[in-house]
């Protein structure tokens, strides 16, 4: 697979092809690339709908340390919109300051 060049790139391409792919792995780990776009792009509510389903998925295969990742991520996202901000977007801020992988 060659290297995106861009976040909205990479949007199209996995939303595209995520629901095709037959391994459940391989779906697990599209969501969370999923949600890492989304998260750079400041889409927090696509961002969460996408981790948790990796999340989900994660529980499914019992890959606990994956899964407990995944909830720091999602417990790390601050989903309040300002009110300068358009609606469905938001601009993504990490309580520790950390970047989301």
């Amino acid at each position: 697979m060659q290297p995106l060049p861009d976040h909205p790139a990479a949007l199209a391409w996995l939303d595209a092809h995520h629901s095709h792919l037959p391994d459940p792995a391989t779906r697990t780990q599209t969501h969370r690339r999923l949600g890492r776009a989304h998260a750079a792009l400041g889409q927090c509510s696509r961002t969460c709908a996408a981790w948790q389903e990796a999340l989900a998925l994660y529980r499914q295969q019992n890959s606990g340390a994956d899964a407990e990742r995944v909830q720091r991520q999602l417990d790390d996202l601050d989903l309040d919109l300002g009110p300068a901000q358009e609606p469905g977007r938001s601009t993504r801020t990490s309580r520790s300051n950390t970047p989301i992988r």
